[in-house]
């Protein structure tokens, strides 16, 4: 899908004679993908869709998110804003018995 529009744009389609003004970003995702942003595509495409489909079931959309607050693990920016309470404010704090997972 991505790869087609690439292409029409390399093409010149939507801008005869104007083809080349892209040409570095065209040549940044064919090539130069550091992000893996055209890798990557197809997937994100994909459960974008299935997202926009939970949007629109109030229920299945409350649900998924009650889930994913609730398999969250510990932060490694909890563990350090536990340890700067500690260390530099001398706040006692209590880490949670899981907080190494």
């Amino acid at each position: 899908m991505l790869s087609g529009v690439v292409d029409a744009i390399e093409a010149a389609i939507y801008w005869p004679g104007e083809g080349g003004w892209f040409a570095p970003l065209l040549n940044g995702l064919r090539h130069d993908d550091h992000y893996m942003v055209a890798a990557d595509f197809d997937a994100y495409f994909a459960t974008q869709r299935l997202i926009d489909g939970l949007w629109r079931s109030p229920s299945d959309w409350t649900r998924m998110c009650i889930m994913n607050i609730a398999n969250m693990a510990w932060f490694s920016s909890d563990r350090a804003i536990g340890e700067y309470a500690q260390d530099v404010w001398r706040v006692p704090v209590t880490m949670p018995a899981d907080a190494g997972r």
